[in-house]
């Protein structure tokens, strides 16, 4: 198990921040790059999504993340203290729910928590071996004398 947490403003220059850890993160546990592009475009969203429905566009709000990898899943964990999750704001972590495999969401002591989580595969597969050069085979056919056409009578 391997984790990173910190706290930033949902700024979305700042945001770069999640999403090259997240990268990072990733790639040394040997995910495959789809995975990671899906896992990054979902933490982009949700961090948008929480900087405009719950912060109401101040960004200069901050927000807890953290990334864990455990096994063969990816967790992105999120708390922020904004206001509770709109059914617009629902509508639209739908959208990041297609790019993972879960999310779930809890309001409690004020601060909206969420949880998305991605299945990942290892790219580090075994590659298949290179198949093997073929041996030409050529066919040649004998005739027995008692069976030749006329094509094949001496002409002499």
């Amino acid at each position: 198990m391997e984790a990173i947490s910190f706290q930033i403003p949902v700024d979305r220059g700042r945001m770069k921040a999640v999403s090259t850890a997240l990268r990072d993160l990733l790639a040394r546990h040997s995910v495959k790059k789809t995975d990671i592009d899906r896992s990054d475009r979902a933490v982009k969203k949700l961090l948008r999504n929480i900087a405009k429905y719950s912060y109401h566009g101040d960004k200069e709000r901050k927000v807890d993340v953290r990334l864990q990898v455990e096994g063969k899943r990816f967790f992105i964990e999120t708390e922020d203290g904004g206001a509770p999750a709109t059914r617009e704001l629902q509508t639209q972590m739908a959208e990041v729910k297609k790019m993972m495999d879960g999310i779930s969401h809890q309001y409690r002591d004020g601060k909206n928590k969420w949880l998305i989580f991605k299945l990942i595969s290892n790219d580090l597969k075994k590659k298949p071996a290179p198949p093997r050069p073929r041996a030409k085979r050529t066919v040649t056919k004998k005739v027995s004398p008692q069976k030749r056409t006329s094509a094949h009578k001496d002409l002499t």
